[in-house]
């Protein structure tokens, strides 16, 4: 009955799925070769190998992400630091001159932030008012803190009393 089909598989043909009688079977002592023992996936040194490639890679990745998200949140912080400090000034340079720097208007900061203003006499630093009169023209620093989550930002600008 040569090259008859006997059920589903011609006879001497096997799909590998029928169990192998134990003098068939692979063993690791038997001295077969790597191709066959990779066949039947009796390597444990592949897993192993990939265990430890993903267990050294894995948190060098992770650590990356880590750094980069921090990053992140602190230059995110800066500008929010950078633009509260700027409007502060912007503010205090539209309204009149005050000799306390606490009577000027602080702008409202978000959750978490806080702005701050100090005013100091510019030393020395008067002359006559374009009017002639008695009165001389003062000018003043004034600096502006913003202070947030990762830190505070200063900056100073000059006013003068006109």
């Amino acid at each position: 009955m040569k090259g008859k089909l006997h059920g589903w598989h011609a006879p001497g043909f096997s799909l590998g799925l029928e169990p192998q009688p134990a003098s068939k079977r692979l063993r690791i002592g038997d001295g077969l070769r790597f191709a066959e023992l990779r066949r039947k996936g009796n390597i444990l040194l592949e897993t192993v190998v990939v265990l430890a490639l993903v267990a050294g890679v894995l948190p060098a990745v992770l650590s990356g992400i880590s750094t980069l998200s921090v990053n992140s949140d602190h230059a995110y912080d800066r500008s929010i630091l950078f633009e509260l400090a700027q409007g502060q000034m912007e503010e205090v340079q539209r309204q009149a001159y005050q000799s306390n720097a606490a009577s000027y208007t602080l702008i409202t900061a978000p959750s978490g932030y806080a702005v701050s203003v100090t005013a100091s006499p510019a030393v020395g630093y008067t002359y006559p008012s374009p009017s002639l009169s008695a009165t001389q023209e003062t000018v003043q620093l004034v600096t502006v803190q913003a202070t947030g989550v990762r830190g505070n930002l200063s900056i100073s600008g000059y006013k003068v009393r006109r």
